[in-house]
């Protein structure tokens, strides 16, 4: 565009300027064309002057001239890292400055805050001390102690037991005894309470290969812990030959289970013995009484009498009916039952049905013949 304009102002054909600012302007644009020829003389004159040289001359004045291009790169980019890292040191000394001016405008009403903060976290800590504290004593109470629990598993027969721990859980019992006199055996047996069973103390019952011991709770909730532990043992004892020698015979016990039974009273201290001796207690629940009106009546050991704990008169479902049936021929008499019985038996109210609400139409409704309805009617009129 400087060009252009020189062309123009030097066209002769163009009219005089006739102010003094035009004149500046022409004066300006003569001395940017001579600077300009000048410059393009001197590049010519280098040209020239670089074509002249030889080709070794030529490739070192390139190369003194590249070498003076990366020099001026160089002393670029290390100005810019001097630079950088001035502005790196006057932001730290910003943030600092702005960090000790927070310092200063909050130093009075930190003191006062931290010693409200120091209370609550000594309260804090103290309060979580009397936590633990509580937790430890409330586990220490559900938990039973070391001791308490060898007592528990203990078999031996001793009178600090009994008060210790006088009511022993019966699956905490059976583990312990399977593992110290059975080893192991027992695992696949089942143990639970019987609350119907009350003629014997104790069962076990063979099932298809599942083997279920019960105990009759009614009968020894009122006995010892050792009356619990020997009957325990007793049972599991039919439970191993059953497992061990397939013997499912309950009322048999041979020479299998006496070996084993004087095994384990010599291991424990403890008194197994072949029959239960808690008589007074199967009376106690034996209420229902029935009694033979025939011959038997006079016949010892049992004089005719039925005793049970339920309620089922002597019936041809029993084993032995039959047979007395035969020998004697008398028919039972119930004597005896528990107080209240029959109160608690009594028949209940009969349930009101949605039917009785409603009334039998068939009786109630008279049917009117209608040549007597219409004479009724005219003698009305």
């Amino acid at each position: 565009m400087v060009f252009i304009i020189i062309k123009k102002t030097m066209n002769p054909l163009s009219p005089c300027p006739s102010s003094s600012g035009s004149s500046t302007d022409e004066d300006e644009a003569r001395e940017i064309l001579i600077k300009e020829k000048e410059h393009q003389e001197k590049r010519e004159q280098r040209r020239r002057e670089k074509r002249r040289m030889p080709d070794d001359q030529r490739d070192q004045h390139d190369l003194e001239l590249a070498r003076r291009l990366q020099e001026q790169e160089m002393s670029i980019l290390n100005h810019e890292d001097t630079d950088f890292a001035f502005a790196q040191k006057l932001q730290r000394q910003l943030e600092q400055e702005n960090e000790n001016n927070k310092n200063n405008n909050h130093s009075s009403s930190s003191t006062t805050t931290t010693n409200i903060y120091d209370d609550l976290e000594a309260d804090l800590a103290l309060a979580r001390q009397l936590q633990l504290e509580e937790e430890l004593q409330e586990h220490s109470r559900k938990s039973p102690s070391p001791s308490l629990v060898c007592w528990t598993k203990d078999a031996t027969p001793d009178p600090k037991h009994e008060l210790i721990d006088p009511t022993p859980d019966l699956h905490q019992l059976f583990m312990a005894f399977d593992q110290q006199y059975f080893k192991g055996q027992l695992a696949s047996v089942e143990v639970k309470w019987s609350t119907r069973m009350t003629l014997c103390a104790g069962i076990c019952e063979y099932n298809a290969g599942y083997v279920v011991i019960k105990l009759s709770e009614p009968l020894l909730k009122f006995r010892s812990r050792e009356d619990m532990v020997n009957t325990l043992l007793h049972e599991m004892i039919h439970a191993l030959l059953f497992i061990q020698l397939r013997i499912d015979d309950h009322d048999g016990h041979g020479p299998y289970f006496l070996r084993e039974a004087d095994r384990i009273n010599k291991l424990a201290g403890t008194n197994i013995t072949v029959y239960h001796n808690f008589h007074d207690e199967v009376s106690h629940y034996r209420r229902h009484i029935w009694k033979c009106d025939g011959p038997c009546k006079d016949r010892p050991p049992f004089y005719g009498k039925v005793c049970r704990s339920m309620n089922r008169p002597p019936q041809p479902a029993d084993t032995w009916f039959n047979q007395h049936q035969l020998t004697c021929g008398g028919t039972f008499t119930k004597i005896a039952e528990p107080e209240g019985f029959k109160d608690k038996n009594k028949k209940k109210r009969p349930v009101a049905k949605i039917t009785d609400f409603f009334k039998d139409w068939d009786e109630e409704v008279k049917i009117v013949d209608k040549d007597e309805f219409m004479k009724k009617k005219s003698k009305q009129q």
